[in-house]
């Protein structure tokens, strides 16, 4: 800013902006921000005013419909649906099961022809026999979660 007093630029008063112009390939909205005489640790546009000009452009850009940089814009009919995720199932072979939650283990608890034991809480991290290995009545199974 111009020190009234002196007629140079002041060394105490300066003028912190900055200016957004969005979306940035096919502009239609120019924000400008400017903190006259800002006070703290610092002065400089984009440390002070920049912040305040992405909230006010996040803002502009949800009221306007406009999409965000390179990011697409998607609707929907507002309904999510959740699919169970499937049980675990064990055919002539082993499966790999990492990743598989306790409750998609259940199933193979129930089963008089594998022995099954669940080692931990939370998901398999580790199981013996490995995956691919022909699994025979009786096999002892172990998983170990985390």
């Amino acid at each position: 800013m111009i020190d009234p007093q002196t007629k140079a630029y002041s060394e105490t008063d300066y003028i912190a902006s900055t200016l957004g112009v969005l979306p940035a390939d096919n502009p239609r909205l120019a924000i400008y921000v400017a903190i006259v005489k800002p006070r703290g640790a610092s002065y400089l546009g984009g440390k002070i005013a920049a912040p305040l000009l992405r909230e006010a452009a996040e803002a502009a850009l949800r009221i306007l419909g406009l999409p965000r940089g390179k990011s697409q814009n998607v609707s929907h009919d507002g309904v999510v649906r959740l699919t169970e995720p499937p049980a675990a199932v064990i055919g002539t072979t082993m499966p790999d099961l990492r990743g598989y939650s306790k409750r998609q283990l259940l199933p193979l608890l129930l089963r008089d022809d594998l022995d099954v034991a669940l080692e931990g809480e939370g998901y398999v991290v580790e199981q013996d026999p490995a995956p691919g290995t022909p699994v025979a009545a009786g096999t002892k199974i172990i998983l170990r979660l985390q």
